[in-house]
């Protein structure tokens, strides 16, 4: 190996590592969410120093996204004096979590990576999971001494080192799905299939006792698509087995339907609401990138400034119509092509992979995990591993777990 590989080879790993700190590090540290970047973004810009490949870009999921990109830059225009707010969002936010896609499908290589990163995730998820359930029953997890966060109604729910019962339901559906694909249609057999029923049990138990309706949804919206695209009997089974778990355990079905009843999410409404009326005063250019809680503020005098609980009408709301058709049409590529190549291939993995990140795209619509940095930086990687292995970059499309 001469003196150029050698380094080659160096910033190939200082990359991989990066990625697989960020993965590990999503319940745990966004500090370290952040350092770690900063290998994966080291180690990138060494390769291309090196070999100048930049062909990775030539596609039109990308073409997509600077699209997206674009617009959202336009809506600075109507920003005034929140421009250097807008710009923040703009660039080390969008744009960093923009890159992080872009990255992944020049540092993921082959089936050996995907296997290890997806291990790094599960891995992670059981660390976050255990954590989890410790603050269940001890009212105090181990990640980050997060004491269990009490509801209305004095529910008992579990955030692990997460910020919010919300989050740690959202950020459970990519690993959960992962699992439960490996379980169901994977060759797994004897240990491994007991292990695989064990992280289920885990991640399930989290998931119902977060107490978070959005990620009880999207826990749904990730079995019927697996439904749909596997077309197994066994699937039905599945999908009732879950809603009579919620429908038959009181405080679950209690939770719930409280969405449904006046007053049960009227402070999410009231956020949309406001969205809306922000994208009707500005359709084409939004009312600028990062601001929509600058405009709560100035135009709703008392009310509690949060984000929107809806990632999709932030992003008309803030950017306009066209900065979320973009994205719209970025991630329907994603999964489009996902689908088809799980369709012609049948890897388990990714079939996991599509319906995790489904699911929680389905869960953004009740909440903002785009703009919140572990669940942002999870699901920017998680697409950019469904777009990989649904490209030609991966020549066997058989990944599964034998």
């Amino acid at each position: 190996m001469n003196k150029n590989n050698k380094v080659y080879s160096f910033f190939d790993f200082l990359a991989k590592f990066g990625l697989g700190g960020m993965l590990f590090f999503i319940p745990i540290s966004n500090a370290l969410i952040d350092s770690f970047f900063g290998f994966f973004l080291l180690g990138f810009i060494g390769k291309k120093a090196i070999d100048h490949d930049f062909s990775f870009l030539k596609q039109w999921v990308n073409v997509a996204l600077f699209l997206f990109f674009l617009f959202m830059s336009a809506s600075l225009l109507n920003s005034g004096n929140y421009i250097s707010t807008s710009l923040i969002a703009l660039f080390l936010k969008w744009g960093k979590y923009i890159l992080i896609f872009l990255l992944m499908q020049d540092v993921i290589s082959g089936r050996k990576d995907i296997f290890i990163f997806s291990a790094v995730l599960l891995f992670s998820a059981t660390i976050a999971s255990i954590s989890g359930i410790t603050q269940f029953f001890w009212g105090m997890e181990f990640l980050r001494g997060r004491e269990i966060q009490i509801m209305k109604g004095g529910v008992r729910a579990i955030t692990s080192g997460l910020s919010h019962c919300n989050s740690f339901g959202g950020y459970l559906l990519i690993p959960l799905f992962l699992v439960l694909s490996l379980f169901l249609f994977g060759k797994s057999s004897g240990l491994r299939k007991c292990l695989l029923l064990f992280l289920i049990l885990i991640f399930g138990f989290c998931v119902f006792h977060t107490y978070s309706r959005g990620a009880w949804i999207g826990v749904l919206a990730g079995l019927l698509t697996l439904t749909l695209i596997t077309r197994k009997r066994v699937m039905i089974l599945v999908v009732c087995a879950f809603l009579g778990i919620i429908l038959l355990y009181p405080r679950l079905r209690e939770i719930f339907f409280s969405m449904f009843i006046a007053g049960g999410d009227s402070l999410r409404f009231e956020y949309w609401r406001i969205a809306c009326a922000m994208f009707n005063e500005s359709p084409i250019l939004g009312k600028g990138l990062g601001l929509f809680m600058p405009y709560v503020s100035d135009h709703y005098p008392g009310m509690l400034v949060a984000y929107t609980h809806n990632c999709y009408l932030q992003i008309l709301a803030e950017s306009g119509l066209f900065s979320f058709m973009a994205f719209l049409s970025f991630l329907f590529m994603v999964l489009y092509k996902a689908v088809k190549r799980y369709l012609s291939g049948r890897s388990v993995i990714l079939l996991g992979v599509v319906c995790g990140l489904f699911s929680f795209s389905v869960h953004s619509f009740l909440d903002v995990y785009l703009y919140y940095l572990p669940l942002a930086t999870l699901f920017w990687i998680w697409a950019g591993l469904a777009y990989v292995m649904a490209s030609s970059k991966i020549p066997e499309a058989r990944q599964e777990i034998k």
